[in-house]
């Protein structure tokens, strides 16, 4: 994404999404409905971030929720299973209620990968 005419990585924060780009990582379940999603709520949008915490992880990544049309990706992602909540690594983290109650919702509507049984093998990795 461009920010003040640079490009930077954004990393969502308290989620991990299945792999798709990773060089020692298989595309794991549901990575490419995952990428599929976002690039059709972001393509073509402005977007807002907005941080709680830490700036930046170990990568330079910028750590943000990211907002478009209203909308909280990170949250979006989680609702539909496409996610999961992880790297809670500096709470309080303002939306942490409302992400464990998104993907409560995702779990008990069987959605995304609680209806798959998809189990991301990784924990908190960067």
């Amino acid at each position: 994404m461009y920010l003040n005419g640079n490009v930077v990585d954004v990393r969502l924060l308290l989620i991990d999404a299945p792999e798709t780009v990773h060089p020692d990582i298989a595309d794991e379940p549901l990575g490419a409905e995952a990428v599929a999603r976002a690039r059709q709520i972001l393509i073509g949008k402005q977007v807002q971030l907005e941080y709680d915490g830490p700036r930046y992880d170990n990568y330079g990544r910028l750590l943000a929720y990211l907002w478009v049309d209203g909308v909280m990706l990170n949250e979006l992602l989680l609702e539909e299973g496409l996610a999961r909540l992880a790297y809670v690594y500096h709470p309080p983290y303002k939306y942490y209620q409302r992400y464990v109650n998104a993907q409560m919702r995702a779990k008990v509507g069987w959605k995304g990968m609680w209806g798959r049984n998809v189990i991301l093998p990784r924990c908190n990795r960067p």
